[in-house]
């Protein structure tokens, strides 16, 4: 769960009452009372736009507690909307889109997390929280292929996954000849071509890692 200190230190003298009102909210949660927790959080958010980033971090992990798995991606994008660059917002957007089917945008999300804490204790749990999420979506991947990854340019299919260090593409398409197939790459860009007949040709142009 987010951690409160700094959040509570920086209200502990100038609001009192709210701080007290968060901490509460905060105890319900950790205690397991998820739904008062819920119901507390959203009151807190309804009534202050002061901290709203860390009230609605709050709330969207609540609500994957309960299982509110689109409530959760809600609060995960307001709170991008607020803060886009930090590590929590793009970990739940990360993981609510997983459970809404979008894998690659999940993945992603979670890449990008991966990247803020590249500099971060080896020990630290975050870490070891993005590989495990990085092993269940891209086991999703593999298992069961959606138009999130499974896509087409013409009538000549493809599909694509990525790790943290590789990109696998699958092109289903019987060329010619294996000269006709150019392949250009680098660390954020992949392009690929090869002719389909004497007028049309195939291309395909992916952001890596992005």
């Amino acid at each position: 769960f987010f951690k409160t200190k700094n959040f509570i230190q920086t209200t502990m003298e100038s609001e009192p009452t709210f701080l007290e009102k968060v901490t509460d909210a905060h105890n319900d949660y950790i205690q397991g009372d998820y739904h008062s927790a819920l119901q507390k959080f959203t009151k807190l958010i309804d009534s202050s736009k002061t901290y709203d980033y860390n009230l609605l971090i709050y709330r969207a992990y609540t609500n994957w507690k309960l299982n509110r798995t689109a409530e959760m991606l809600d609060d995960a994008d307001r709170a991008m909307s607020l803060a886009g660059g930090r590590y929590e917002a793009i970990f739940l957007r990360g993981v609510g889109l997983f459970y809404k089917g979008k894998l690659i945008d999940g993945l992603k999300e979670i890449n990008k997390c991966k990247q803020l804490t590249a500099e971060f204790s080896s020990t630290d749990p975050r870490r070891k929280e993005l590989y495990h999420w990085e092993k269940v979506i891209n086991d999703e991947i593999i298992r069961s292929p959606t138009q999130d990854h499974s896509l087409s340019v013409g009538k000549v299919a493809y599909e694509w996954r990525q790790t943290e260090s590789k990109v696998y593409i699958e092109i289903i398409y019987s060329i010619q000849q294996k000269s006709d197939l150019k392949v250009k790459y680098d660390k954020d860009r992949c392009e690929v071509f090869f002719p389909l007949n004497e007028f049309k040709s195939f291309e395909l142009n992916l952001d890596l890692f992005g």
